[in-house]
């Protein structure tokens, strides 16, 4: 599991989108947030990657339940498993890497 974690979080979008739900408030759930599309990428291969790459590896490892619908990503059963690891990173984030957090 945790060479699983590892590598759930060597991507730095699926890093934001974890933080985004560790600091969200209410109900726990987040908009599907809209890519941030890297240099070398165009808006739709971002959009393609985050819905048929990311998305379903992090709802795979049950970090997240994605709810195709209402397009909303909220904290699934193993959340709480990532969650030292994120606020170690978040906590950190001033002595990381730029693109880390």
């Amino acid at each position: 599991m945790l060479g699983q974690t590892f590598q759930i979080l060597a991507n730095k979008h699926r890093r934001r989108l974890l933080t985004e739900l560790l600091h969200s408030r209410g109900d726990g759930s987040i908009c599907v947030p809209e890519e941030v599309v890297d240099e070398e990428q165009t808006l739709e291969n971002a959009d393609v990657a985050l819905r048929h790459q990311h998305l379903p590896l992090l709802e795979e490892a049950q970090f997240v339940r994605w709810n195709t619908d209402t397009q909303t990503v909220e904290r699934g059963a193993k959340f709480d498993e990532i969650c030292p690891l994120l606020t170690l990173l978040t906590a950190n984030s001033q002595t990381l890497p730029g693109e880390w957090v």
